[in-house]
This record gives C-alpha cells, structure tokens and sequence, in this order.
C-alpha cells in the first residue's frame, strides 16, 4: 500500500470513517469515563442518604436520652428486676417464702428444689421449689394468697394438705414455680431507635409500685451468708 492508495480510500470512505472514528471515540469516552463518574454519583448520593438518615436517628436518640429523668429509670428497673429477675437468684425466693411463712404463723419443715433449668424439663426461665410447712389452718389461704401477691413473679403449682394430729395445724406440701427472664445480649447499636416504655407499660409499673409499697409480703429479711468477720 502507498500513500496514493491510501489517500484514495479515505477520499472515497471518509464520510464513514470520520464519522465512525467519532462514534467510537464517544462510545469509548462514555464507557471509560462518564458512565463510571455517573454510577460514582449515584453511590455518593446513597451514602449520603445513609449518613443522613443515621444522623437524624442519632440527634433523635440523643434528644429522648437527655429527656429521660436517671432517678425515675433506675426505680423502674429495680423495680422490674425484683418482679421479674434476670437470673435464678434462687435465695430471694427463698427469704421471700421464708417470710411469707413467718408472717402467716407456718413453719417450713423441708424445702428443696423440685425442678430447675439442670434437673428437669422446665424452660430455661422457671424452676420449682417445693415446700413442707405446717401452721394454722385459719391462715392456710393468707399464706397461698400471700405467695401468689409476693414480689417475686411465682405461682403455686401444685398443693396437698392433711390434718395434724391436733386438728387445729395443717401440714401443707406445695410446690412453687418462680420465673425470671435473661437479659438480652444486645440492646442494639448507636443507630437504633431507642425503645421506649408504653403507656400500658407505665400502668403496669404504676400499680405494682403501688402494690410492692403496701403488701405486706413485699419485705423479707434477707439471709446472711458466710463468716463475720472476726476484726470488726
């Protein structure tokens, strides 16, 4: 080929060559260059969407934890967890029971876990204990109604009762189921929307509140456990 040949093909084809070479330039400048600053954008604008929106989430969640009066949390949750506690915590329901029987003129003759989240099919939140007693029988329904108001969140499972030889004692065998729930892992992250406690919440914690101040089975003497100390 000599440049005449060239120059020959050009002068022929170049109302489709010039055009062509355009054509592939601008395709080539579009998918090198525009189309990916294009989808660059597109990703910016999402994550500023995002960054927005945790922002807001943030700010929010700032504004109610500055809102919330720490005395009035910290007496609602102690008062939760001694309803509904987040372990076992076997011994409070002991001296709970032990008190309740005290008060209603009983004497716990033997008491021994019945149950629990190692010896029995229970869920993984409740266990039994069950309970001799032996007291007066005109106090029989003090002590059951006593056990179930207690402020421990408990029921009785099951109840058997034979006379004395007096006739005015009983001896009472009954057995106590108490629950407590585990408390989650997790409370979420910085951007969750901080939960809040319901109306009917509020009602609930309200009544018990009022009902841990005036029953009488809501105080137990707790027991002390271990050696005194011989310096003191």
């Amino acid at each position: 080929m000599n440049k005449e040949y060239l120059h020959k093909i050009y002068s022929t084809y170049k109302l489709i060559i010039f055009p062509s070479v355009v054509i592939l330039s601008c395709l080539t400048l579009i998918v090198v260059v525009i189309f990916p600053q294009i989808l660059n954008l597109i990703k910016n604008r999402e994550t500023e969407g995002q960054l927005k929106s945790r922002f807001t989430v943030m700010i929010t969640k700032a504004q109610a934890l500055e809102s919330i009066d720490e005395n009035d949390l910290k007496g609602k949750l102690k008062l939760a967890l001694n309803l509904y506690p987040s372990d076992s915590d076997i011994s409070s329901v002991v001296g709970v029971l032990q008190e309740v029987s005290k008060k209603n003129g009983f004497n716990i003759e033997s008491l021994h876990l019945s149950g629990g989240t190692q010896a029995t099919k229970l869920s993984a939140s409740e266990f039994n204990i069950k309970l001799d007693l032996m007291g007066p029988k005109i106090f029989l329904k003090d002590l059951i109604t006593n056990i179930e108001n207690a402020p421990r969140i408990m029921k009785i499972e099951s109840l058997d009762i034979s006379n004395t030889k007096t006739g005015d004692n009983v001896n009472i065998s009954l057995t106590v189921r108490a629950y407590f729930q585990p408390l989650p892992n997790s409370f979420g992250g910085l951007e969750t929307p901080l939960p809040s406690i319901s109306e009917k919440e509020e009602a609930i914690l309200a009544t018990l509140a009022k009902v841990n101040q005036v029953s009488p089975a809501t105080q137990f003497t707790s027991v002390q456990r271990g050696k005194s100390n011989p310096f003191e």
